[in-house]
């Protein structure tokens, strides 16, 4: 059979491939012996875990792989752990080298050479998203009362009455209901004023953190008329972009007779309130209680809701001289959203897991930050902010778990779904996941099988790695540095591919995923790299013990060593 091996990213199997170098990329013939331990290249396939590239299968306790005509390659041994529990590092299999060629060169004990105890990340932003909304979940009382109510307007909207549609003109006050601010106890009402109008949006801000006066970009925490208007000329390329590619919030896309016209507050605009009291450390967030009215006799006064299509956005990021990073989160938060109406209202009270829901938001900002002037390259961009940390930490936390007000958490969520898109499907994988009846991997699931019979969670899972140890554009190779662009309901949209080599993790001078050691756990459905051999060149041979845990997969990838 042929094994494509393109230059940076060969594996010589078993003696049987020659290794070619010097072009982007080459094929070599590669005759795969009987009962060979080491599954060879496939193509996407159907979900077969005997089909899984570079896969190690033991029929014994144990496994030797023998590598040949090495040329200054660093040898990996890889973890895959399909489970949604940690696996203690002694159930998940290890490599034990048993002979080389004289080139060979060893991390001391199987150790992760230099960068084994690389230091907790340090944040390059705030946290996205208030963990109060995160965690919030409406009773089924309060879910049933509030479609009661909804049922009783659209009769009313049938028999004649007069449908709600607020309007608001540059200039008005409104006050707005926040929570656990200093000096307050509890819910409090907080004074703005609307400082601009688009198409799509009302941008509101606080009173207490307006000053026209103000020098933009001066981190005053005083926002100025300039300022409100620029978000806002954002968000107006955003809202068709993103309900084209995604759908809509409650209300937005419905024709003016239908009752759900205009959403909660019967505004076809959304509401972008900005302030600075009680939202230090925060970005921005989406809170789905003001979904609910107040007048619902299970919205008792502990939860205090706007009545509104809202999100809210902190003054003091806004007012930065780079403010990048916030108008990306105009794309993230409208996710939250509008996933709240795809996933929960229409279909029943289906609630998605904050990981899922984290994951799309930022897939949203990967996609449509070119579309408002962030480039894949510009600081705020998704790819810059969080890839770096992910590179240092991507075994440090589980895909589904979620660490309340801990930025770090959001890089693994962010890489899994660039992955997944910049290999199986691109913007149109993204449009099938918001738009089936399912969330979480089951939703993932379903996307990916739609768009290629056979391919599921578990299979993108499964070849994870690959993404994290290649960087070849090539088509037929996994990783993440492939860009793919298209037009979806007459729009175009593109994601920007990135050679993760090339990045240098944040903390730290190296560049590439962190190297972990045998003695680390493997966190749910995640990906563990250890590098058993560095810059190795002839033969080299492996002998794997077989992981104790039947969610463990064993896989051994090379790539040219860099220094």
């Amino acid at each position: 059979m042929k094994i494509r091996l393109p230059q940076y990213t060969a594996l010589s199997v078993l003696l049987a491939a020659a290794l070619v170098s010097g072009f982007s990329a080459c094929e070599a013939i590669a005759e795969i012996p009987p009962n060979s331990p080491v599954t060879p290249l496939a193509p996407v396939s159907p979900a077969d875990e005997s089909d899984s590239p570079y896969h190690v299968v033991f029929s014994d306790s144990t496994a030797t792989v023998n590598l040949s005509t090495l040329s200054n390659q660093d040898v990996y041994l890889v973890k895959i752990n399909k489970s949604t529990s940690t696996v203690s590092a002694t159930n998940t299999g290890s490599a034990i080298v048993s002979s080389s060629s004289s080139s060979f060169q060893q991390a001391s004990g199987q150790q992760a050479p230099l960068d084994a105890d690389d230091p907790p990340p340090v944040d390059t932003g705030p946290f996205m998203d208030l963990p109060r909304a995160l965690d919030w979940q409406p009773s089924e009382a309060l879910w049933e009362a509030e479609r009661f109510r909804d049922s009783l307007r659209s009769t009313a909207l049938s028999e004649g009455a007069p449908a709600r549609q607020a309007t608001f003109a540059i200039g008005d006050p409104k006050s707005f209901w926040v929570d656990s601010a200093s000096g307050h106890s509890g819910w409090f009402a907080l004074s703005a004023t609307l400082r601009a109008q688009g198409t799509y949006c009302n941008v509101w801000v606080a009173d207490a953190d307006y000053d026209n006066a103000s020098a933009t970009g001066n981190s005053d925490y005083k926002i100025n008329t300039a300022q409100a208007v620029a978000l806002k000329d954002k968000f107006d390329i955003i809202y068709p972009l993103e309900t084209n590619l995604f759908g809509y919030e409650f209300g937005g896309g419905l024709a003016s007779s239908d009752p759900n016209y205009g959403g909660r507050d019967g505004d076809t605009r959304i509401q972008i309130f900005i302030y600075r009291d009680s939202m230090e450390g925060l970005g921005g967030y989406f809170w789905s209680k003001d979904y609910f009215t107040q007048a619902n006799p299970g919205a008792t006064s502990t939860t205090k809701t706007n009545e509104a299509e809202i999100f809210y956005l902190n003054s003091n990021w806004l007012d930065k001289d780079n403010p990048n990073f916030m108008y990306s989160t105009l794309a993230h938060e409208f996710q939250h959203m509008i996933n709240f109406n795809m996933k929960y209202v229409k279909q029943g009270g289906l609630s998605a897991a904050v990981w899922y829901n984290e994951m799309l938001s930022m897939l949203a900002e990967d996609i449509l930050d070119p579309l408002i002037g962030v480039a894949a390259t510009a600081d705020g961009h998704p790819i810059q902010q969080r890839m770096p940390s992910f590179l240092a930490t991507y075994n440090d936390y589980g895909l589904e778990q979620w660490v309340a007000s801990t930025a770090a958490v959001y890089p693994k969520n962010y890489a899994f779904g660039a992955y997944l898109v910049r290999n199986y499907g691109g913007p149109l994988l993204l449009q099938k996941i918001l738009a089936n009846n399912k969330v979480d991997a089951d939703s993932i699931s379903a996307a990916l099988t739609e768009i290629k019979p056979g391919i599921d969670f578990n299979y993108a899972l499964d070849r994870y790695g690959e993404a994290l140890i290649f960087n070849s554009n090539a088509a037929d190779l996994i990783s993440f540095n492939h860009s793919i662009t298209q037009t979806v309901n007459g729009s175009s949209y593109s994601f920007t591919g990135f050679d993760i080599w090339n990045m240098t993790r944040n903390p730290g001078t190296d560049k590439g995923p962190k190297s972990y050691d045998a003695q680390t756990d493997v966190k749910a459905h995640s990906v563990h790299l250890q590098r058993i051999a560095t810059n190795q060149s002839g033969n080299f041979s492996v002998t794997l013990k077989k992981p104790v845990s039947p969610s463990i997969a064993l896989y051994i990838m090379t790539r040219t060593h860099t220094n």
